[in-house]
This record gives C-alpha cells, structure tokens and sequence, in this order.
C-alpha cells in the first residue's frame, strides 16, 4: 500500500505496469494522518527511503519513523537520516545505502521470514520507547529543572 499522492505517482505507476505488479500495489491516496496511524498495525514493514540532494534529510528526525517505531514495523530505510543508526543498533530495521537497488531486494526477500519478523517485534519489547508528545516534553522539563536546582 502507498500512501499520499506525491510527484512520484506516475512514475511509480508506470514502473508498476511496465513489471506487471499492478496486483500487488495499491495507491491509497491522501488520507487524514489520524487514519494512516490507525492504518500501521495492519503492516509489517514499514519504508522510508531519503536522499541526498536534500541535505535537510542528513539532520532530520523523520516522523514517518518515529512512526513506524511506534506501530512496531520493520523499518527499512537509508543511511541518510541519523536515526538510521539506532535502527541498526537496536535490531528493529534495516538500513541500506541510498540507491541501493539490490540490498533493498535482498532485505525484502529476507523479511518474508517470521521467525526475522517475530526477532524484530521482539527487539521491540527490550526497548522502552516513549513516543508520547506529553511524555517526552514533561521528562525534559524535569531534566533542565533538575540541572537549575542543581547550580
């Protein structure tokens, strides 16, 4: 399934027709992001390839990751992002180079495995990720007044 609805449409589909995969993609369009979120448990790989000629893309902290993370998916991605190197850490994804045609087969063979599926969701549970807005910003303030009571 492809979400959004993008530049790379008609590209994507004419790559789609020429290989004779129309049966195995669907386009789903733009949809509100409360639905696409609801949408990620039914998913078991999550994609998000980045590139270097956006040179934003080296110091982000790319959402569609974090939510990924949060929905517990395989994450294949590029080395691109710095989070790229806690998803190899942490054994939750993989991490190809950009442009990287024949890794991204290869990891897409791989993955068809459950017992590397069921490896990667349990990676998941040794983690304890705080993905929650509220959470995050409330153990940061208790940080920053922890250091001002401390000088």
């Amino acid at each position: 399934d492809i979400y959004g609805d993008g530049i790379q449409k008609k590209k994507l589909i004419s790559k789609i027709k020429k290989r004779g995969l129309q049966k195995n993609f669907k386009f789903k369009g733009i949809i509100k992001n409360e639905n696409y979120l609801r949408n990620l448990k039914n998913y078991d790989v999550g994609l998000a390839l980045y590139n270097s000629k956006e040179t934003h893309n080296f110091y982000c902290d790319p959402v569609k990751i974090r939510e990924y993370m949060a929905a517990k998916l395989i994450i294949i991605t590029t080395n691109i992002p710095e989070i790229s190197k806690y998803i190899q850490q942490k054994k939750i994804g993989y991490v190809i180079k950009e442009n990287d045609k024949s890794g991204l087969n290869k990891i897409l063979n791989q993955i068809s495995s459950k017992k590397l599926r069921f490896n990667i969701k349990k990676n998941y549970e040794k983690l304890k990720l705080t993905l929650d807005w509220f959470d995050l910003f409330d153990n940061n303030m208790n940080k920053v007044k922890k250091i001002l009571n401390d000088k």
